[in-house]
């Protein structure tokens, strides 16, 4: 399939899907994605087709994701390989499950990127304090402009609090609260499904396919060097695209 650029992701799966299940006639069928195709029409058109999904869920932003979170035990991991476990949630009330897959690799790197952050968050805070106790800053309303400027560079608003007690008076500090929430995200992503049959171990290996596809997409771009298109016709567009994928094809076999 190809589609025009200017197509938003999700409103492709619809037509894909039901596609392949015309041409091919699949007895069981699990749609595997990331989260750009995730949405309620996206997840009401599976559910209704028969379809099995396995879909990323959201992370930071997202309600949902921090309810599954909170529902972790630390006594129901299962180890997947060397550095990564999973464990399957069920929430009151809904049929979905989830699979919360935790890697010490991918926890490593979040946890230094946040370190990071953090410090640089700290360094700009820091400056709004010595502008005030310069007496450079008083007007309680120009600090708290300061401040939420500082706080909206390195996501220091997921890591600080601060407050302005009057003229030429300003706080921060680290919010434990929030930090703690944060913390509880590094090295986890989450996967939802509607299938009843796939153990979390199959969730996991299944979702792990999609690297292949996207290291497809990667060499289409980069080894095959398939853009840029110069055509202007339709036709020739998608014929050009066609000889890019059999020398990915080529390529892989």
């Amino acid at each position: 399939h190809v589609f025009p650029g200017n197509t938003a992701d999700k409103s492709t799966l619809q037509k894909v899907v039901a596609d392949l299940d015309r041409r091919f006639g699949l007895r069981r069928v699990i749609v595997v994605s990331d989260r750009g195709l995730v949405s309620e029409q996206n997840l009401d058109f599976l559910s209704g087709q028969r379809f099995g999904y396995l879909l990323g869920v959201p992370g930071r932003r997202s309600d949902e994701a921090a309810d599954v979170l909170k529902a972790l035990a630390d006594s129901q991991w299962q180890q997947v390989d060397q550095g990564n476990r999973v464990q399957e949630i069920r929430l009151s009330g809904k049929k979905t499950r989830y699979f919360v897959i935790d890697s010490a690799e991918r926890r490593c790197y979040e946890e230094s990127m946040r370190q990071r952050s953090m410090q640089r968050a700290k360094e700009q805070l820091q400056k709004v304090v010595a502008a005030v106790r310069s007496g450079r800053l008083k007007d309680p309303a120009k600090i708290g402009a300061r401040a939420r400027g500082a706080l909206s560079r390195n996501h220091g608003h997921r890591y600080y609090s601060w407050e302005v007690t009057g003229p030429g008076q300003f706080n921060f500090y680290e919010d434990q609260e929030k930090l703690a929430a944060e913390m509880l995200h590094e090295g986890k992503y989450i996967l939802k499904s509607n299938d009843r049959h796939l153990t979390a171990i199959e969730a996991v290996a299944c979702y792990k396919e999609l690297n292949t596809v996207e290291q497809g997409f990667r060499d289409l771009k980069d080894v095959i060097d398939m853009r840029p298109i110069y055509h202007k016709s339709d036709e020739r567009i998608e014929a050009h695209i066609f000889v890019a994928s059999l020398a990915l094809f080529l390529k892989r076999t």
